[in-house]
């Protein structure tokens, strides 16, 4: 906080040597410093003993007896910033020194100091703001930022400093609008090419892992198209293809990267399809041929932990069956529980589990 300056303020101290001013109170028609500030508080200082002053900033203390420190010790009458022996009796008084001052040239210009706190409250010198503030035409390399016009038309341009510490502004006239709006219009028009392609080449890549992903065939002699298509083993080393494909017709697979393959009808049950995963889950949908109690059932595909659900449906006839305990499902199949009702009959299944 800056010191403070307070009028008609005037006290004495008795042999203060070189440490703080034990007051004494206000001298005839003149205001103490407790009275004019409040305690903590900066204030200026001269101290005159009627031989030897001195001047600078204290720190007033309010109590019994009031004290002023000397903090800092701007000037004396011995050419010294130390603190004066006062061995009696000594007026202090608060005044500006000229320290504190400001400075007007010839011409009525105020002088300031350089900046050294951009975060203070201090006012900004021409020199300052001419290192600290981007002009037209300068301070290249600067990223772009706002562009804002105001009701005048002067367009101002906001600039970021590279390592983000900063803001820099410009200020340009009619005439350099045209030039601004030129540059923003190539930096448009450069932006929008780039999205165009962008946009295009994931277009093309879409497009191209579509048409690489297609299923082709037909059964023989026109039949009934290809249809139940699954892969078993999906996502390791080795995988097989299953399909619906009547009439042995055939099936061409697509190429990533393997080698296209035809595949005639596999021997196994109709009806046995995977029919995908999602969130890390797999579903799978097959049917088995019930012949006993206690019968074991594997999956066509194995799951990772012991499946989290398992649902039985007779397809053709009334049976009174189930899945079994629970605690005996394991990654590779259960146990079903038949309790009444035909045997020998067509099960379906779905099971769920992590994949």
């Amino acid at each position: 906080m800056a010191p403070q300056l307070g009028n008609y303020v005037l006290e004495t101290a008795t042999s203060p040597g070189t440490g703080s001013f034990v007051l004494n109170g206000a001298e005839a028609d003149r205001r103490s410093f407790a009275a004019a500030f409040s305690s903590g508080g900066s204030v200026f200082y001269f101290a005159d003993d009627g031989s030897q002053a001195e001047w600078g900033v204290g720190a007033l203390t309010v109590g019994t007896p009031n004290t002023l420190a000397r903090t800092k010790i701007l000037g004396n009458t011995s050419n010294t910033t130390a603190a004066l022996n006062f061995a009696g009796s000594v007026e202090v008084w608060n005044e500006i020194p000229a320290n504190y001052l400001p400075i007007y040239e010839d011409d009525g210009r105020l002088l300031l100091l350089d900046v050294g706190d951009w975060t203070s409250g201090q006012a900004v010198n021409a020199r300052s703001a001419d290192g600290r503030y981007l002009r037209w035409a300068a301070y290249a390399g600067r990223q772009p930022g706002r562009v804002t016009v105001d009701a005048s038309g002067y367009v101002s341009i906001e600039a970021i400093q590279s390592d983000g510490s900063s803001i820099w502004h410009v200020l340009a006239d009619q005439e350099q609008i045209s030039t601004i709006n030129t540059a923003i219009a190539a930096t448009n028009s450069t932006l929008n090419e780039s999205i165009a392609n962008l946009n295009g080449a994931i277009s093309g890549e879409t497009n191209a892992r579509q048409n690489a992903g297609y299923v082709t065939g037909n059964a023989a002699s026109g039949a009934s198209p290809v249809k139940n298509i699954q892969v078993i083993n999906q996502g390791s080393s080795s995988a097989y293809v299953q399909a619906d494909i009547p009439n042995a017709g055939s099936l061409t697979l697509p190429s990533f990267d393997m080698t296209n393959a035809a595949l005639a009808n596999y021997a196994q049950p109709k009806g046995n399809y995977l029919i995908g995963t999602a969130a890390n889950i797999l579903i799978q949908v097959f049917t088995f041929q019930i012949t006993q109690d206690n019968q074991r059932v594997a999956f066509p595909r194995g799951f990772s932990d012991k499946p989290l659900g398992i649902c039985l449906t007779p397809t053709t006839k009334d049976l009174d069956l189930g899945a079994g305990d629970p605690t005996t499902w394991d990654p590779g199949g259960f146990t079903v529980t038949h309790f009444g009702g035909t045997l020998n009959q067509i099960i379906s299944v779905v099971a769920a589990g992590l994949a």
